[in-house]
């Protein structure tokens, strides 16, 4: 038995090397397997993620605020527009719904709490009141902003 190992040493070392590299690239190609096809979920996740909210982000919410914060009063057109700006990127987010549960409740939450505050601000006969409102509404816009970035820039 000695002098079989002694012989063939070569040939059983290329055995043992042949076989640690079949098992390693198996257990390469599995993890290789799972890094692409979360990186291909993520490259979908964002396409998904810009072609929804980026318009209301870059555009339509920033010009909604805009109008806003500058009135002190008598704003009812104004909460009324911004109103319904939400309420249709609640909509658009429907998809989040299926795809990621979590992220959506996050988002439909700030946008209901602040759909609240802008009919308090709407219906509000007082500017100091409305201020109170107003403000409030902002804040909860800013929370929607950043709970959008900080989903975005996990998926990038």
């Amino acid at each position: 038995m000695i002098n079989f190992i002694k012989n063939n040493l070569i040939e059983i070392c290329a055995l043992f090397i042949s076989l640690a590299a079949f098992i390693y690239s198996f257990i390469t190609h599995n993890d290789n397997k799972k890094i692409t096809k979360k990186t291909t979920e993520k490259t979908l996740n964002k396409e998904f993620f810009e072609k929804i909210y980026f318009e209301y982000m870059i555009e339509k919410l920033p010009d909604a605020l805009y109008k806003l914060e500058s009135k002190s009063g008598n704003a009812k057109q104004e909460c009324d527009y911004m109103d319904d700006l939400i309420l249709e990127l609640l909509n658009k987010s429907i998809f989040y719904k299926y795809f990621d549960e979590p992220f959506y409740n996050k988002i439909k939450n700030t946008i209901i709490e602040l759909e609240d505050e802008l009919f308090k601000a709407s219906e509000s006969r007082s500017d100091t009141i409305f201020r109170e409102h107003r403000d409030e509404a902002i804040k909860l816009t800013r929370k929607l902003y950043e709970n959008l970035r900080t989903y975005y820039s996990g998926i990038s």
